[in-house]
């Protein structure tokens, strides 16, 4: 009996651990880097999506004209993205599979 407390014992804090771990791997927890001088947006998000293991969700003949211009070092994705989109009639949302959706509108 002692044998199978034990045991659940350890596989209860192994479960807690990692659990905790896949937790702390979501999206919020992403960082970017990189210095971007009127890139287009499809260049733009290539490179998010390598570094950050997200796929972007939208509207490609519409974001064809955005170029971006930033420089970011270590910065959180939501960050980035907030930055990229403040002056424009554009919006985003992550959720918990890494995606990213980007539409037109608040």
């Amino acid at each position: 009996m002692k044998k199978l407390y034990r045991y659940f014992l350890i596989l209860s804090a192994v479960g807690m651990f990692t659990a905790h771990r896949t937790i702390a791997q979501t999206t919020t927890d992403k960082r970017v880097s990189g210095q971007f001088s009127d890139t287009p947006f499809a260049e733009f998000i290539k490179t998010i999506e390598a570094q950050t293991g997200t796929y972007f969700y939208y509207d490609e003949a519409a974001l064809n004209i955005l170029q971006v211009t930033t420089q970011v070092d270590n910065q959180p994705l939501a960050t980035v993205l907030a930055q990229v989109f403040r002056d424009t009639d554009y919006s985003f949302a992550i959720d918990k599979q890494n995606r990213v959706f980007i539409t037109k509108g608040p």
